[in-house]
């Protein structure tokens, strides 16, 4: 019995702590209630404001409203579905509010797209006529877009000049927008000056980014400081050259070590990807030796010892036979890699050899040699340090290591001298021609390096505490630091500073409170921006509401890293900007089919630039491009005028270069050239023609072009200087594609032209980017065809081929077999005797 009435009082009192909690939920909701109801009509007044599809909303106002509204958001998830809600006269109301907050991604892009629609049809007409000629439908999209950030990604020739006017003018003329309010700068005073033109409206300011700048720090300091003039780091870098053998000679240097162009040895995985290269890229040393002989190494590394003897006028062959017999049952006749000769002080002569060993850090050979080749080599190194102490010889030494850490020249240098080996720098084997004509490649490497590291705000110290090897360390200390160093003691003894500086001064004052304020800016060529030029943008905008950035720009078309650009900015823009809308624009007004798939297959080569589908305004509109070898300079001007005879003389015609005395190739011929530096003039026939550097080309068109000098070499195409790998180091994110800047500016040349493209080049030795166009060129690049009995068994991709001819003392005949990639570095040998009784040959491997 007792039982029971405890089981009952147990029962009545969860009975009614259940009613004391359904009534404290009730009153919970019922209070969360009136605390909702007040708010929410007031709420979605707000959200239905931006709701519209009147208005484009931003990523910014969505995140308001997100943030706003969260508590109120929440309190409202806590009541829906409850029977008190269901009485709530308010609910239909908190449901509206509560589906809108929850789904804004969703709801921001229906209304968007809504919103673009609608200005689409109801200002047709507008952009049917704003311009002289109707915008295309990319161009349109792009332009009633409203979102804090809007990059285009054009094309070339799509329009983007004309696509930034219509911009402006839908912002003044549609939006409402004062057009003091709006700021679009530009990369150029000429480009500036003709959006100003397009546009006449005095009141919106249309500058460069340098002259905006100035015009800021002129407002807040009350004086503009002094810039430097345009050629200061000529200037510099010329005084460098003039008043400091050390720099000059490091230069000699560099440029002589930028003819080899292949991977370090030890990246290739077989010897047949290493003969490959070397016959593309070359195996002949800059300098001859001591006899007027031409030096073909077997590597590039050997290549650039003999170019650094050969520069500093030591006398040297390469491959001489060994002061003392060495042949026997093992060995052939020892060949050391270089003899150098020198005299003492009593003018004896003496002779020194120097032996350079393909092992690396670690003791190891590259990847290609198998277990018992490298056992040999190794073993072989002994038998030469073992032969050279015996008889008493001088040995010098260096090794792929030391190319690899960098010092291998001061470490050869040290080496030298200790053998008392003397040369006189005054008196060496100059290159003042190539110094010369490398002049502006060299220059736009050091101001590339140096506009570069002044955008990303580090230092030298910063540089040199990276982990900087091989080529890059004697560049960056033989050559940079020093021009770095010169450039700014020469800015701080004039009190003068570059636009560089001006930017980066101007976006300091801005961030401090004293910028100009702006609804809009809008960036013509955004390819072209730089790090300090971003860090001055983000400075200009407002943060609430957000300055809205429209941006456009054809990252094919980036070449002007050497003034700072930073391809990174355009490749990552929304990772610096914030959220951003990309749009495109591949509709070219310029050029057709065929030009356009081959230009862009070859610019998409680099998986980093921006996938694109270009396409021509007509499917009719067809434009072609020719790849013509030529054979010296005679065939060169002959081949050109053949070009220009069957050319209609109403048509205009381009003559481009990658450099600027790419048009001397035409002097001394019919044609006649005035001018060498920069644009040139060409005369032939009663007709006129410009020539220009490719650069300068940029934004230009013509109806034909004739793309002068794309060969390989150490003055080719690419540059191997001016996009030297050393800009890593200063780039916010590495071009991780071999001549990524370079491949561009090729792209660049080849499509100004709106009818046909001409590339002239030299058959025997045509640029690494001719051979992706074309096939079956029969050049150096061009492995041999060889049948499989006649194949190298080491390489793989040379011939078999008798080299020598004998007699074995038993009077049978033997034959000396090699590899046709001998001076490749391919050392294969076999010996094949015939017994002469008994008819059968017998193969016996060395």
């Amino acid at each position: 019995m007792t039982v029971l009435i405890l089981a009952s009082c147990l029962i009545a009192w969860i009975m009614i702590l259940i009613v004391i909690r359904h009534q404290r939920k009730h009153n919970y909701v019922l209070s969360s209630l009136n605390d909702i109801e007040p708010e929410i009509g007031k709420a979605l007044v707000e959200v239905t404001k931006f709701f519209n599809y009147r208005h484009y909303i931003t990523e910014s106002e969505r995140i308001y409203l997100v943030e706003k509204y969260d508590s109120l958001y929440n309190n409202t998830n806590k009541v829906i579905n409850t029977k008190e809600f269901l009485k709530s006269e308010k609910k239909d109301s908190i449901l509206r509010f509560n589906k809108a907050i929850s789904g804004t991604e969703e709801f921001k892009k229906k209304n968007n797209d809504n919103f673009i629609k609608n200005q689409l049809k109801e200002n047709k007409e507008f952009f049917d006529t704003v311009l002289a000629f109707p915008l295309d439908q990319q161009q349109k999209e792009a332009i009633v877009s409203l979102e804090d950030n809007v990059l285009v990604i054009s094309s070339a020739g799509s329009g983007k000049t004309m696509t930034i006017v219509g911009k402006a003018r839908y912002l003044i003329e549609k939006q409402g927008i004062d057009p003091s309010k709006i700021l679009l700068v530009t990369f150029t005073k000429k480009a500036a000056e003709s959006l100003s033109v397009r546009l006449m409206d005095k009141k919106l300011n249309c500058v460069t980014f340098h002259k905006f700048a100035l015009d800021i720090i002129g407002e807040v300091t009350g004086k503009k400081p002094t810039l430097t003039a345009s050629d200061f780091s000529l200037q510099v870098y010329q005084d460098l050259l003039d008043n400091d053998k050390s720099f000059r000679h490091s230069i000699v240097d560099f440029i002589l070590s930028s003819r080899y162009k292949m991977k370090d040895q030890f990246e290739y995985d077989s010897l047949h990807e290493y003969i490959r290269d070397r016959k593309i890229y070359g195996v002949k040393a800059y300098y001859t030796d001591m006899d007027g002989h031409t030096v073909f190494c077997k590597s590039d590394e050997e290549c650039q010892i003999c170019d650094y003897l050969g520069r500093r006028g030591l006398r040297f062959r390469y491959e001489e036979k060994y002061e003392f017999q060495t042949a026997d049952k093992n060995h052939r006749q020892y060949s050391p890699d270089f003899s150098i000769y020198f005299k003492d002080e009593d003018n004896k002569e003496h002779r020194a050899y120097l032996e350079h060993f393909s092992v690396n850090e670690y003791g190891r050979c590259p990847k290609w040699y198998g277990y018992n080749e490298e056992c040999a080599y190794l073993q072989e190194i002994e038998w030469k340090r073992q032969l050279h102490h015996e008889n008493g010889t001088i040995l010098i030494e260096t090794s792929s290591a030391d190319f690899h850490k960098g010092d291998v020249f001061e470490k050869l240098e040290k080496q030298l001298k200790l053998c008392g080996i003397k040369w006189n720098d005054e008196n060496n084997n100059d290159i003042s021609r190539d110094i010369e004509k490398q002049e502006q490649s060299i220059l736009d490497m050091l101001t590339s390096f140096n506009f570069l590291m002044k955008s990303r705000a580090i230092t030298i110290d910063d540089i040199q505490k990276q982990n900087i090897l091989g080529k890059d360390r004697m560049t960056i200390n033989r050559i940079i630091i020093p021009f770095i160093a010169a450039y700014e003691k020469s800015e701080n003894s004039q009190n003068e500073i570059d636009f560089t500086d001006a930017i980066i001064k101007a976006t300091a004052l801005c961030n401090e409170g004293n910028k100009p304020e702006y609804d809009y800016i809008l960036v013509d060529e955004f390819q072209d921006i730089s790090m300090e030029r971003y860090r001055f943008l983000q400075s200009l905008r407002k943060t609430n509401p957000l300055t809205k950035l429209f941006c456009v720009g054809d990252d094919w078309q980036s070449i002007y890293r050497f003034a700072g650009s930073d391809m990174a900015l355009f490749k990552s823009f929304s990772k610096y900007f914030g959220y951003t809308k990309e749009c495109r624009m591949e509709t070219t007004y310029r050029f057709g089919e065929p030009l356009i798939g081959k230009s862009s297959k070859f610019i998409l080569t680099n998986p980093e630039q921006k996938e694109k589908t270009v396409h021509s305004f007509s499917p009719e509109n067809l434009t072609n491009i020719d790849f013509i070898p030529t054979c010296g300079k005679t065939d060169i001007s002959e081949k050109i005028r053949v070009l220009i005879d069957e050319i209609s003389s109403c048509s205009n015609i381009y003559f481009l270069g990658r450099y600027s005395f790419d048009v001397n190739i035409l002097k001394d011929s019919v044609f006649t050239v005035r001018g060498n530096n920069g644009k040139a003039s060409i005369s032939y026939n009663g007709r006129e023609f410009i020539f220009m550097t490719i650069h300068q080309s940029k934004g230009l068109e013509s109806d034909y072009v004739i793309l002068l000098n794309c060969n390989s070499g150490a003055l080719g195409f690419p540059s191997d200087i001016a996009d030297n790998p050393v800009l890593k180091y200063v780039l916010s994110e590495p071009d991780g594609y071999a001549f990524g800047e370079e491949r561009r500016v090729f792209y660049v040349g080849i499509t100004r032209a709106k009818k046909h493209t001409y590339v002239l080049y030299e058959q025997d030795k045509p640029s690494p980017f001719i051979g992706e166009f074309m096939s079956g060129i029969s050049s150096a690049e061009q492995a041999e065809s060889v049948s499989e009995s006649e194949l190298c068994p080491k390489c793989h991709c040379g011939r078999v081929e008798v080299v020598y001819k004998g007699v074995a003392v038993n009077g049978n005949p033997y034959f000396v077999l090699g590899c046709s990639n001998h001076k490749y570095g391919c050392d294969y040998r076999d010996v094949k005797f015939v017994n002469i009784n008994k008819q059968q040959k017998i193969r016996k491997t060395r």
